[in-house]
């Protein structure tokens, strides 16, 4: 992670178990998501760089990320699914199985 203004490094977030595929920032600047080829999606405020939520349910890498426009929801999509958490609550409001997509 680096500061926008100055360029310099504020800190290293490791806490997937590989690569990470997708990144998202909410609109109002204060979360970022990630999602890896560990099959999860990590939430963290970004204030603080603190991991505040963890979701599973994909089975496999999770490939895409964006938050709603209103910053209450995330969407989530992996070869296999897409999904559409709720931020406030942590759980999963849609779950779309299709072919590979």
């Amino acid at each position: 992670m680096w500061e926008r203004a100055t360029g310099k490094k504020r800190a290293d977030i490791a806490a997937h178990k590989g690569p990470v595929y997708a990144v998202a920032f909410s609109s109002e600047g204060k979360l970022l998501a990630s999602g890896g080829c560990d099959d999860t999606i990590r939430l963290f405020e970004l204030k603080t760089l603190q991991n505040v939520r963890t979701w599973v349910g994909h089975e496999d890498t999770v490939t895409f990320l964006a938050f709603a426009s209103d910053d209450r929801a995330l969407v989530s999509g992996c070869v296999h699914f897409i999904k559409v958490w709720d931020l406030a609550t942590g759980r999963e409001r849609v779950s779309v199985k299709g072919p590979h997509w």
